[in-house]
């Protein structure tokens, strides 16, 4: 007997080894057959709420990079071959790699396409935004081409063939671009010669990819990823730009609970995501697998090194050379936070020094740890509610993906307000308002008179014909502090926060035909600002505190 046991044993630890993930798996359990019965009830769930890609949508996707890759190498052959000798034409061109939602197989209906146009060195980025995307414009099945080639991640977005596309571009340092090139391998090979805006638009689809390559099951993966993506949504807590967390966030913290239970259907990944992810010892950080960096010298995220990476709230890494924090977004968004802890870090540090002869190696010791926004840990704790109720059969999924009414879970509103003259001019006025929200919402945070300031995901258009036709407005929620005393009244001023916010988007704009209004507005006044197939959520005389 004891030997038998330590042959099952032997068994386990053979098998938890060969499973992926920076640790070993914490359970090895098969499903059930209530799992599967429950995976199926979420599968037709899905079905019902009609809200992912069909495969007729799927098709016209595919069909559409297709084209745009034959269009894109027909005009990579013409440039090179005003540039190379007609013997090393041969198999020049390119290749275009899909990455984002529609890679993962989890991409909502309508939702674009984020791709990349890998090209062979002699193609410069200059030639893609200018010759390129004029080709483009050209082009009788492409519409409202708009390059944005200033941008962090440079891009072109446009409606082909009646898909929308945003297409990246990175020229690699070779003369041939292979049909069977897989960009996750040889990655000093591959990123040698190239600029940090080539590595960022490779490594998105590298990253995507990565994350399929890490999951032990890519399919049960994808269905409980829809869901969890469906929740996020719904409950307001899905966006990049606004601080929150992004696609790549929520398929690398799956994916790493899918690491921990390898052999777990659908509905157990998704339960486990809560209860893993509300124990989480943050800002310790979610890590797919341990990379042995090449003989490359990018940045990449690396707290031992980068004092600034120490304050990040919820670090989640992304699992490819160069590592990066993909919620960087929300420690931006904290970015004075930082400041102020790193000064009182130092302030410690020196008081130490003084008091008891510290000396500067043990500083680590009075390191200050940042805590993770309180809008996501209270989803994640709801969600971890709700899941414990639906395995016992007192809730329902619908239950967990309901979504939020924003505009009953606060008194108090700010609404940013954005027009333009023109749809074109609106387009970037509008994006670059939206990145710049965080500061505006990040300086509410320090205002002394409130407690807790939260956006909404979600924009929204005109509230009558009497408003500009192109217009744009965000809301934020305002939570006040208390009267420091009973009888008295809080001291509210905001004319500062907003004023600043005014100027700073102002100066960055630039333009007459830009305006940007900030108003302050309670409740019960937001039906002057919404569509009216709004106005139903402003419903109760009291907010839910769902928060």
């Amino acid at each position: 007997c004891l030997y038998q046991a330590m042959d099952s044993e032997s068994k386990v630890q053979q098998q938890q080894a060969a499973y992926k993930g920076v640790t070993c798996p914490l359970s090895l359990a098969e499903p059930t057959e209530d799992d599967l019965k429950e995976t199926r009830s979420l599968e037709e769930m899905m079905k019902r709420m009609n809200v992912f890609e069909s495969q007729e949508g799927m098709e016209q996707r595919s069909t559409a990079l297709i084209s745009l890759q034959a269009l894109a190498c027909d005009w990579i052959s013409e440039v090179a071959a005003q540039k190379c000798p007609s013997q090393a034409l041969d198999g020049i061109g390119g290749k275009i790699f899909a990455f984002g939602s529609y890679r993962l197989g989890v991409n909502t209906r309508g939702a674009d396409v984020d791709a990349v146009l890998v090209s062979t060195r002699f193609i410069e980025r200059h030639e893609f935004f200018d010759k390129f995307f004029d080709r483009l414009r050209e082009h009788p099945r492409c519409g409202a081409a708009h390059a944005v080639s200033d941008a962090f991640v440079p891009v072109i977005k446009m409606t082909f063939m009646g898909v929308d596309i945003d297409l990246l571009f990175a020229k690699l340092d070779m003369a041939t671009i292979p049909d069977n090139i897989d960009l996750r391998e040889n990655t000093e090979t591959l990123l040698r010669n190239l600029d940090e805006r080539c590595v960022r638009s490779i490594n998105g689809c590298r990253v995507t990819d990565e994350i399929l390559h890490q999951v032990p099951n890519p399919e049960n993966f994808r269905v409980a990823l829809k869901v969890i993506r469906i929740w996020a949504k719904n409950r307001g807590i899905y966006s990049n730009a606004m601080g929150f967390l992004g696609g790549v966030s929520w398929a690398i913290l799956l994916a790493r609970i899918a690491q921990l239970y390898p052999n777990a259907a659908p509905n157990v990944l998704i339960i486990r995501f809560f209860h893993v992810l509300t124990r989480w010892s943050w800002p310790k950080p979610v890590e797919l697998c341990e990379l042995s960096p090449p003989n490359l010298h990018f940045p990449e995220w690396d707290p031992r090194t980068n004092i600034k990476d120490q304050f990040h709230l919820m670090p989640i890494i992304t699992p490819v050379y160069p590592r990066q924090n993909s919620t960087y977004n929300v420690s931006i968004s904290t970015k004075q936070v930082r400041c102020l802890l790193l000064l009182v870090s130092l302030v410690q540090i020196i008081g130490s020094l003084k008091n008891n002869g510290r000396s500067l190696e043990n500083k680590s010791t009075t390191k200050v740890t940042p805590n993770p926004p309180q809008v996501i840990l209270a989803e994640l704790e709801r969600g971890r509610n709700l899941t414990n109720e639906i395995m016992f059969k007192q809730k329902s999924w619908e239950d967990l993906l309901e979504p939020v009414n924003f505009f009953d879970a606060y008194r108090h509103y700010v609404i940013v307000i954005a027009s333009s003259d023109t749809a074109e001019l609106h387009l970037d006025f509008q994006g670059l308002v939206e990145s710049q929200l965080r500061k505006l919402v990040l300086s509410f945070e320090h205002n002394g008179a409130i407690d807790r300031a939260h956006v909404n995901t979600e924009s929204y258009g005109r509230a009558n014909e009497s408003e500009p036709e192109h217009v744009t407005k965000w809301f934020i929620g305002i939570e006040f502090k208390k009267a420091p005393e009973p009888g008295k009244k809080l001291n509210v001023d905001l004319t500062f926060d907003i004023t600043n916010f005014i100027r700073q988007i102002n100066g960055m704009a630039n333009s007459l035909q830009l305006r940007l209004d900030v108003l302050y507005s309670k409740k019960r006044g937001l039906s002057h600002y919404l569509p009216p197939s709004e106005h139903w959520k402003i419903n109760r005389s009291k907010p839910a505190c769902v928060y």
